[in-house]
């Protein structure tokens, strides 16, 4: 992967791992250098890393790929994101900041119990609810994430109503689901403060709307079953 990149492009790294012999899925190559990405923490379905640049605040980043939904299901997908939700909290108090950006194939619906659950990633589709930091459910804390691809559900963009199309199933269904591309979610910062929309903020804005203009890349390409088609 590495040779092939700088053969058309160079000037990119292999971000390596702290432990070269664990197993995991996701491998990262960057151009900023090696030497500004720490990596934190890494289990088999994500990775969370320190970026660090000289004019900026440092950045938390998260990249996932989490368990297909073919062999897991809804309570299995909850469990794998309640124990990465409690990692991305103990990554944000080990570093005393809140500037996390968790991108990746989650495999999850944004609609769906893991994304929603308090005790799991607690993503809320609204930044300005996001922006209380946290909800209080029965004497315990638990941090909001701010989800954006709520946005690209339905006709309001130029692009399709999602990124898979089901058209078979049960009688109440979901046709346009979004789980098998790219999908971001962060920590917003409170009102008035300049942390998230200086340090990344923007480029999220630029990428959401590269994406619903169809202009940017993606983990794999949208996908539908065999035989469906995309509309009646």
């Amino acid at each position: 992967m590495l040779v092939s990149l700088n053969r058309y492009d160079g000037g990119w790294e292999f971000a390596a791992p702290l432990d070269l012999s664990e197993t995991t899925r996701i491998q990262i190559y960057t151009r900023i250098g090696n030497h500004r990405i720490q990596e934190l923490l890494a289990f088999p379905h994500a990775t969370i890393r320190e970026l660090s640049w000289e004019d900026s605040p440092p950045v938390l980043l998260a990249v996932v790929h989490l368990p297909s939904k073919l062999w897991n299901d809804p309570e299995d997908q909850t469990f794998v994101c309640t124990h990465l939700a409690r990692q991305l909290v103990d990554a944000e108090d080990s570093v005393e900041h809140g500037r996390l950006l968790v991108v990746g194939d989650f495999n999850i619906n944004p609609f769906e119990a893991a994304m929603l659950s308090p005790a799991a990633l607690n993503a809320e589709s609204s930044r300005r609810v996001a922006e209380k930091r946290a909800r209080v459910i029965n004497g315990h804390s638990y941090r909001y994430f701010y989800n954006p691809m709520w946005n690209f559900f339905g006709d309001a963009g130029s692009g399709p109503g999602g990124t898979y199309f089901y058209g078979g199933g049960k009688k109440a269904r979901v046709s346009w689901n979004i789980f098998d591309q790219q999908q971001i979610i962060f920590t917003p910062a409170p009102p008035n403060s300049r942390c998230v929309g200086e340090t990344f903020g923007s480029n999220v804005r630029d990428a959401l709307a590269a994406r619903r203009s169809n202009r940017a890349t993606a983990l794999h390409l949208p996908n539908r079953r065999r035989g469906e088609t995309e509309c009646a």
